[in-house]
């Protein structure tokens, strides 16, 4: 196979249809892989602060956050860094001269998989109803709230949008390392099957397979989460944003960075008026039961069941 000609994207000459079909089933495969089965309380909890709470009922959506906006800004790098790991171990003990450039090049694309200007957004949910790590780290400690939504609703509602999926976040250490291996090990079969049909324009190609490859992982680097948060018990809402969406996009600065959101309608059915909410409970606070009142008060304007508001029985106070 030649060289593409000056000025083309390599990857749009490199990278055929078969191989992006098996990029694409790789990827699929290691979805499967960190699946599990939801909660058999059927009810996801969303912890936010009143605008969120506000902003959910006034609009039917959900605000997806791009990935590297998060509260943590640096967990999306945590699988490369596994891969990263991996590729050192295996660099010094490879003595092939072309797989060793190879596991070089991919420490440099797949160690470093960087999706902060990507179009993925995540919504973050716990399968923890009225925990303390969720009430302090999302609902502001104190005065806070967590809307219970019914997940197989949620299913519904995001399975009219192409890509979006509610994935379980992967905490073992154990995983990780099966996951980042088996992104390695698939990579490396997928060059050296095609390689020698590239000639002189091997290290193109490898260039393209790497970014091709590390693209594909965006769904999975952004449900691998270091095994210290794993009391959190999180799912989350993975999305693309779409050709055209940008004006629907929402901008929010934050302390360090300016943050952009993209909305995601969380009603089942396209004639639905009411989202699937289980509950929502009013997080600890000095003045539970007056808050209670006003957000019966507050689900009742927009149609809602007022009753279906619960007490945070946290024990949990900011002095």
């Amino acid at each position: 196979m030649s060289p593409p000609p000056v000025g083309q994207n390599p990857a749009i000459s490199y990278i055929t249809n078969d191989m992006r079909t098996e990029i694409t089933n790789f990827r699929t495969h290691l979805i499967r892989l960190v699946g599990r089965s939801l909660p058999s309380s059927n009810i996801l909890w969303h912890y936010t602060n009143f605008a969120g709470l506000l902003g959910i009922l006034d609009t039917g959506s959900i605000y997806t956050t791009q990935h590297s906006c998060l509260n943590d800004s640096m967990e999306y790098l945590h699988l490369p860094r596994v891969i990263a790991d991996e590729l050192k171990r295996r660099i010094p003990a490879t003595e092939d001269a072309d797989m060793k450039s190879f596991y070089e090049a991919a420490h440099g694309e797949l160690g470093d998989t960087d999706i902060s200007s990507t179009g993925h957004f995540v919504a973050c949910l716990s399968e923890d109803e009225d925990d303390l790590g969720q009430w302090r780290g999302y609902g502001g400690g104190t005065c806070g709230y967590a809307i219970g939504f019914r997940a197989n609703d949620i299913l519904t509602a995001i399975g009219r949008r192409s890509g979006t999926l509610l994935m379980p976040m992967e905490y073992r250490v154990e995983m990780h390392e099966r996951i980042a291996s088996e992104v390695i090990n698939f990579t490396t079969t997928l060059y050296r099957h095609h390689a020698a049909g590239f000639g002189s324009a091997v290290e193109p190609f490898s260039e393209a397979l790497l970014a091709e490859v590390a693209s594909g992982l965006d769904v999975v680097v952004s449900c691998v989460k270091h095994h210290k948060f794993e009391f959190e018990h999180e799912r989350r809402i993975t999305t693309k944003l779409l050709h055209g969406e940008h004006e629907q996009l929402v901008f929010i600065q934050k302390q360090t960075l300016l943050a952009r959101h993209l909305p995601l309608s969380l009603l089942p059915t396209e004639t639905d008026k009411l989202l699937p909410i289980h509950k929502v409970m009013i997080g600890p606070g000095p003045a539970q039961g007056v808050t209670k009142i006003a957000v019966g008060d507050l689900l009742k304007k927009y149609g809602y069941d007022p009753s279906m508001t619960a007490k945070s029985e946290v024990p949990y106070r900011i002095p």
